[in-house]
């Protein structure tokens, strides 16, 4: 049985609705500089990485949902570098939301209700949604 705790935070990094409360993020720099960053190759957005995989962990903790485990992070770069360049508007926060929101659809059913997702699969990060 899921806990309602569980439940709720699992409602809230799937359902859009949540990821668009007026929520402060510190540090969650605008789409355009990430790209711009990135552009520069290994050096680029050096400590926006760290940022964006400690938000990422902190969502994944916070909701009771290992929606990380397996993942390769240079294909979760490559996702957030994709969306940055459809959405240059956004910011860094709003990108790792729609991240976290793809990765836990994607994981088998079983394993969102029940915490860890299995590694099998969970390396690909999905598309992001247009």
């Amino acid at each position: 049985m899921i806990s309602p705790r569980r439940l709720l935070a699992l409602l809230c990094v799937v359902m859009p609705v949540c990821a668009q409360a007026d929520i402060v993020v510190y540090g969650a720099n605008a789409c355009e500089t990430w790209t711009a960053e990135r552009q520069k190759g290994e050096s680029g957005a050096n400590w926006e990485r760290p940022w964006l995989f400690g938000y990422l962990s902190g969502v994944a903790r916070g909701s009771d949902i290992d929606f990380l485990k397996g993942a390769d992070p240079q294909k979760l770069l490559a996702w957030i570098d994709r969306f940055c360049q459809d959405n240059p508007k956004a910011n860094l926060g709003e990108a790792a939301e729609v991240l976290a929101q793809a990765l836990v659809r994607a994981m088998p059913p079983a394993a969102a209700k029940s915490g860890p997702a299995p590694a099998t699969g969970a390396g690909t990060a999905p598309a992001p949604a247009k």
